[in-house]
């Protein structure tokens, strides 16, 4: 299971690996601006502080911020929605809006190069585009994928690579709580044309332990999002097996929706 301290370190954005930058995006359309790990995660050991708790408590979407948005989470005297506004770290009691230090020096989502070099062989250049979806992509992608989308869909990190010719594919990350897990299975898909997909990493599975490598999976690539649910070659539990196309085809047609953005 993937653990609450990687959710939100790797959501903030500091490292290029593992990383789920999406709840940055949220933050930012929230409040504006992008935030540092450290609103979340003590400086040395990563671990989440009062902020980052608060946070967890509450869900993974844009409601938990706007929730706890008037507590004072880090004991400070001022409550967390008047730091953000001066723009001091509502999860560092020494950051205040007087003297807010430099803990947004290190703000910004960097794409995961790695991920990217692997997914689109042959790429130099890698960007990240921060989407947040209007309404009309919003009761489209709806529509198509049959569900409300979860926020981390409407307000996404979209990663992007190129190589001499022009672009080769664009990737995100998802995340989805299959059936009886306890915490969120992580994912990374990929596409090198509109619609299909030809890239999928594994970066935390909490089901299935024979289901957990991406080998299993494999039969999925070159794929599109109706023939992901017409395929047979997975084996394993049908409702866990049926929830994790399901997350894959979200980020299919929200990939499709916003490749020429």
């Amino acid at each position: 299971m993937i653990s609450s301290s990687l959710i939100l370190l790797a959501a903030l954005g500091l490292s290029e690996v593992e990383a789920f930058p999406n709840y940055a995006v949220l933050y930012k359309s929230t409040f504006t601006y992008l935030p540092s790990c450290t609103a979340c995660h003590e400086q040395e050991s990563w671990e989440p502080n009062d902020f980052g708790k608060d946070f967890l408590k509450q869900g993974r979407s844009r409601f938990p911020f706007e929730n706890i948005a008037k507590k004072d989470s880090d004991g400070d005297g001022i409550a967390n929605y008047l730091e953000i506004q001066a723009r001091s770290n509502p999860g560092d009691p020494q950051s205040t809006p007087k003297r807010p230090g430099d803990w947004l020096d290190q703000a910004g989502i960097r794409p995961p190069k790695k991920i990217l070099a692997a997914a689109f062989p042959g790429s130099s250049d890698f960007k990240v585009r921060e989407v947040v979806l209007d309404a009309a992509q919003t009761k489209a992608l709806t529509k198509a994928w049959g569900e409300t989308l979860p926020d981390e869909s409407l307000f996404s990190a979209i990663f992007e690579a190129a190589g001499k010719d022009g672009k080769t594919g664009a990737g995100t990350y998802l995340s989805v709580v299959l059936p009886g897990a306890k915490g969120p299975t992580l994912l990374f898909v990929g596409s090198s044309k509109p619609g299909v997909l030809s890239f999928l990493k594994l970066m935390e599975y909490d089901g299935t332990k024979s289901l957990s490598k991406e080998k299993v999976w494999s039969g999925l690539l070159g794929k599109t999002v109706s023939q992901l649910y017409d395929d047979k070659s997975v084996k394993g539990p049908e409702k866990e097996i049926a929830e994790f196309k399901h997350a894959i085809a979200r980020g299919l047609l929200l990939l499709d929706a916003t490749w020429n953005q």
